[in-house]
């Protein structure tokens, strides 16, 4: 069968557990980067010279929104003619918004470079670190531009439900990105050696597309290129400056804290803020890729007009997202100070108390995820185009004005006040407008999962707490992990799976599983 033929139901869920199972492998990747990239850069680094490292980092986040949503709304739109790639749509789709990124991407290099005075100014980088800043924004701006001009490879694989490819040869890309890191810190590049192992990086993931592309036979046929043009150019904008400006407020949301911190507390909190969140935010990738990589397979039965298969995916995955959110949040909060203090052998300090704040915003961020996806998925933005620009705008502003005051407990304090009050409420209001459901479904009975799953993971984890207390951090770190990994899992496939899935799962599995599984959901196989 061509890669290309229109997938089956049962193709599609095939396709979709592979993505999601390759994903943990690369998150397993990342987290192992993290684990080894930080101690070894705090080794090499001053402590003001990691924090200017990591504000960097967050600057280039907004330096990418100059995307303005291209590359999210390309692969929307191959989604949607993919399944007759000859009859020109599908080429002229990929030609026009490849033409689009590879200029977005030259206005990035540009403005990053030209731009990083004016920052450094503007963030009042210490004069001892300004010429560092510049220099590391400039080349970064460089690898950010590159990165946007060959996106469409990434979005190919993406819209035919084949990320898995990215994903597989993530932990090699880490591999090469680490050794090149020590290489460099070695060689006395400080601050700069982060550019050589982005590059690293970044040139291995795009050998991989690129010939994945080819072999899987995803370009267009020959002779069904079709040409760019500037109908398809304002259909893609069209919804591509919604999901720029989604995108824009979430980096305010999510990514906005460090240069907060930055102006309000100074460099040195800056590194402790970014080590001290490093594990909750793996954690929130691992909870939010359940339903990140159903985005084609929802996006597709949109396509397809498939409403009713539609609904009766999109609720259980959305339950199960917040359920394992739950988990993530408990996981958080026993085991992140520890953690951190283990990690970096004392140099950084993380209050417990910041932990129990991010295992709630986890919480949150978890149930507002899975009515955001199914608003992308059906390409009505709508008002969503301005409700996460507002969160934004209002985390920002609220930030700060009480951070000097409240500190890092009160930064996260405006986050979870932000986003229950305005996009989460939004979020679950238009779910229940688009399945015509009352809200109480979507904002109380979907979450009936997540409240037997807390109910019982919440004492079990006090108890886990407060007998590891007076052993070592690193082995705080393993016995509430490992024990609350393990019950934890149990629990949330026990409570925190909506019925009619954990009664597919088991009719899918061989019969000498389907009993065992059975017996663990507690329905019969």
């Amino acid at each position: 069968m061509n890669e290309t033929t229109p997938v089956t139901a049962k193709s599609r869920m095939r396709r979709y557990v592979q993505a999601l199972a390759s994903s943990y492998l690369a998150l397993g990747a990342a987290a192992v980067y993290t684990a080894v990239s930080v101690p070894l850069a705090l080794h090499f680094l001053s402590r003001s010279e990691f924090g200017l490292w990591a504000l960097m980092v967050q600057i280039g986040g907004y330096l990418a929104l100059i995307d303005v949503g291209m590359s999210s709304s390309v692969a929307r739109f191959l989604i949607d003619h993919k399944d007759n790639p000859g009859t020109g749509e599908y080429g002229s789709v990929l030609q026009t918004g490849q033409l689009v990124l590879l200029l977005q991407g030259s206005i990035i290099a540009v403005a990053g470079y030209l731009a990083s005075p004016l920052l450094a100014q503007i963030l009042d980088i210490p004069a001892e670190l300004q010429h560092n800043f510049v220099v590391l924004m400039r080349w970064q701006s460089v690898l950010l531009g590159v990165t946007l001009g060959t996106e469409t490879l990434i979005q190919l694989l993406y819209s035919h439900q084949r990320y898995d490819v990215v994903n597989y040869a993530q932990p090699l890309s880490y591999l090469l990105m680490t050794a090149a890191l020590w290489l460099a810190l070695r060689h006395g590049t400080g601050v700069y050696s982060v550019i050589w192992a982005n590059a690293a990086g970044l040139l291995l993931i795009r050998a991989v597309a690129f010939a994945a592309c080819l072999k899987l036979r995803f370009f267009p046929p020959r002779g069904a290129w079709s040409r760019p043009s500037w109908a398809r150019f304002k259909e893609l904008f069209g919804f591509g400056k919604d999901m720029f400006l989604i995108a824009l407020g979430s980096q305010l949301i999510s990514a906005s804290q460090t240069i907060v911190i930055s102006r309000t507390l100074g460099l040195e909190k800056v590194a402790i803020w970014s080590v001290g969140t490093k594990a909750f935010t793996l954690i929130w990738q691992l909870a939010r890729r359940i339903l990140d990589f159903s985005g084609p397979a929802l996006a597709e039965m949109v396509a397809r007009k498939e409403s009713d298969r539609l609904r009766e995916r999109f609720r259980p995955l959305s339950s199960l997202t917040v359920s394992v959110g739950g988990l993530a949040a408990v996981l958080v909060a026993l085991c992140n100070a520890p953690f951190v203090a283990s990690w970096t052998h004392g140099q950084i300090i993380w209050n417990t108390g910041y932990d129990v704040l991010l295992g709630v915003w986890l919480v949150v961020l978890s149930v507002q995820h899975g009515h955001v996806s199914l608003v992308g998925a059906t390409k009505q933005i709508q008002f969503m185009r301005w409700i996460y620009l507002l969160e934004g705008t209002v985390f920002v502003a609220l930030a700060l004005v009480t951070a000097r005051w409240t500190g890092l407990a009160g930064i996260i304090g405006c986050s979870i006040l932000c986003t229950v009050s305005i996009t989460g409420a939004y979020a679950i209001w238009r779910t229940s407008r688009y399945f015509s459901l009352p809200i109480t479904e979507p904002g109380w009975k979907w979450l009936a999962p997540l409240g037997r799953t807390l109910l019982r993971l919440v004492p079990l984890a006090i108890g886990i707490w407060w007998l590891t207390s007076p052993l070592a951090n690193w082995l705080q770190v393993l016995i509430r992990g490992g024990i609350m990994s393990v019950l934890g899992s149990f629990l949330v496939l026990r409570y925190g799976v909506a019925g009619e899935l954990q009664d597919e799962f088991v009719q899918r599995l061989p019969p000498s599983l389907a009993g065992w599984a059975g017996r663990l959901f507690g329905r019969s196989a």
